[in-house]
């Protein structure tokens, strides 16, 4: 079995501060990278990500490789108009103006398809019985999900909700976004963590 070469990143080198590991995957086998690559672990706790190649890199290939990960934008690259996209970090907004969390971008190939969306997410606030809003949207300014809550606890104490649904719509071709936003109106914290989109062509 062929020896793999590790090299280490970390978030912040990447142009969005995240990756996604297949779509990086796609990226440097469509490189000037003449060493194979085995293969991408993102770990999301540490913010890392190793990739592995079946053989040292030049310092040109070492190069190349740098200029793909500083212009990898972890959106993850959906075929077939149908994919997800998660993050697993935990962020927060005092802002009143709808902050995004995650997108996905995704592609209808076939004239008055039928999606099926699912979201999920965990979130919470800073305080108790303050209003805290999400919502699911298309670029074209579609609402899928728009849900005002009022937590009765904590984040602080512990205290997070899971807020899941799914939905179908019909589309025409085109590419789309999908994003998963969230925001507070009273000064407050509102958290959010673990989110996840995922769209399926019915």
């Amino acid at each position: 079995m062929a020896t793999e070469y590790e090299y280490k990143y970390v978030f912040s080198d990447f142009l969005n501060d995240t990756c996604d590991a297949a779509k990086l995957q796609l990226q440097i086998q469509a490189s000037a990278i003449v060493t194979e690559i085995e293969g991408i672990n993102v770990k999301y706790g540490s913010e890392e990500v190793f990739i592995y190649f079946l053989g040292v890199l030049s310092d040109p290939d070492k190069a190349i490789l740098d200029g793909v990960v500083a212009a990898h934008d972890g959106i993850p690259i959906v075929d077939n108009g149908s994919g997800w996209a998660e993050s697993d970090s935990e962020s927060g907004t005092t802002s009143a103006t709808w902050q995004e969390k995650l997108h996905l971008d995704f592609n209808c190939i076939v004239p008055d398809s039928e999606y099926k969306v699912y979201w999920y997410a965990e979130v919470g606030s800073s305080d108790d019985k303050v209003v805290n809003e999400f919502r699911v949207k298309l670029d074209d300014g579609t609402i899928l999900m728009e849900i005002t809550q009022a937590f009765q606890k904590k984040v602080s104490e512990g205290h997070w909700m899971s807020l899941a649904g799914w939905k179908y719509f019909p589309l025409q071709v085109g590419n789309y976004t999908l994003s998963f936003e969230y925001r507070n109106n009273n000064s407050k914290t509102t958290y959010i963590r673990n989110a996840r989109l995922n769209v399926e062509e019915d």
